[in-house]
């Protein structure tokens, strides 16, 4: 039972870290395709 514990609250602090590892990465993409749009739009109104 307690080596359980020992072996399973590691586990839970790297999910927690690999979670925020992807939310950090969803956000940078999602700013990245948002400023990839706002720079697209810019383009074509420009080229207008």
């Amino acid at each position: 039972m307690i080596g359980g514990k020992r072996r399973t609250f590691p586990d839970l602090i790297r999910q927690r870290e690999f979670f925020t590892g992807v939310v950090i990465l969803l956000m940078l993409t999602g700013t990245w395709v948002i400023v990839g749009t706002i720079g697209d739009d810019r383009l074509a109104v420009e080229n207008f």
